[in-house]
C-alpha cells in the first residue's frame, strides 16, 4: 500500500498569493481567475484524498490504482502516475490496453517506461 501523500509544500506556497492578494485580514481570491485556480487545486486534492482512502480500504482494487494513476498523469506527476499504473497492471493486466487509449495518459504515451508498462 502506498503511503498517504501530503500536499507538497511548494504547491501550498503557490496557492498563497491567490488567497491573500485581496487583503491580509480578508484572505479571498482576488478575481475569477484566482477562484478557478483555487477550485482546481481543491478538486485535485479532494479527488486524491478520496482515492487514497479507497486504496486503504481496497488495496487490491486495480480500478482505484488506475484512477489515481490517471489523476497523477493529468497533474504531470510522472513518477507517481507510473508507479500507480504499474500496480494497477499487476492486479489486472487489462489496464495495459486501457492506459494506451486513455487520454489522461496522453502526456506519457511517448515515455519509454510507460511504453514498457503497457507493452
Amino acid at each position: 500500500m502506498a503511503p498517504k501523500k501530503k500536499r507538497p509544500k511548494k504547491e501550498r506556497e503557490e496557492t498563497t498569493p491567490y488567497t491573500t492578494r485581496h487583503s491580509k485580514h480578508n484572505p479571498q481570491p482576488a478575481n475569477d481567475q484566482d477562484k478557478t485556480i483555487l477550485l482546481q487545486f481543491h478538486k485535485y486534492y479532494s479527488a486524491l484524498e478520496s482515492l487514497e482512502k479507497a486504496i486503504e480500504l481496497k488495496p487490491d482494487d486495480a480500478e482505484v490504482w488506475f484512477n489515481r494513476a490517471r489523476l497523477y498523469a493529468l497533474k504531470g506527476e510522472r513518477e507517481d502516475a507510473l508507479a500507480d499504473l504499474r500496480r494497477a497492471i499487476e492486479l489486472d493486466s487489462s489496464f495495459k490496453e486501457r492506459a494506451k487509449k486513455d487520454k489522461d495518459f496522453e502526456a506519457l504515451w511517448d515515455d519509454e517506461e510507460f511504453k514498457r508498462l503497457v507493452a
